[in-house]
């Protein structure tokens, strides 16, 4: 993993180490709260980590959908809570949200790939290519 190395750490530890105490009288499962409260709002805060988010979700959906015949009634995308999916990622965009951020990338990939399509039609061929189109009859 890059130098990485996971290991499991209890929530208590987790809300330790963010100087996380609990109010008398509060469940101490109010912090994991605060914790998804405070990636939700770090992911939304820069465009690139949202980015990341986003690809990072459309990769695990694809993924999870591409499983064999034989596992797809143990991992049947069609059964997967979307919304819960995105919420792992830290992301309050919905699903549908995200189709249509998707829809509307794709559209403008495809105008954008039109247009350069169109210049490359009508620009005159580069000094090289003109000289080797030339040449080529010999």
């Amino acid at each position: 993993y890059g130098g990485l190395r996971l290991r499991h750490m209890p929530l208590q530890g987790v809300l330790d180490s963010l100087n996380f105490r609990a109010l008398p009288g509060v469940k101490p499962q109010s912090g994991a709260f605060v914790l998804k409260q405070l990636l939700f709002k770090t992911i939304e805060a820069s465009d690139q980590l949202l980015e990341a988010a986003r690809v990072a979700f459309a990769a695990h959906v694809r993924a999870y959908a591409t499983h064999s015949k034989v596992q797809k009634s143990m991992f049947n995308v069609r059964s997967l809570h979307l919304g819960h999916v995105s919420a792992s990622f830290a992301m309050r965009t919905t699903p549908s949200d995200l189709t249509k951020l998707n829809i509307h990338a794709v559209k403008e990939h495809r105008r954008n790939a039109a247009a350069e399509k169109e210049r490359a039609a009508f620009s005159m061929p580069s000094l090289e290519v003109r000289r080797k189109q030339a040449f080529s009859e010999f």
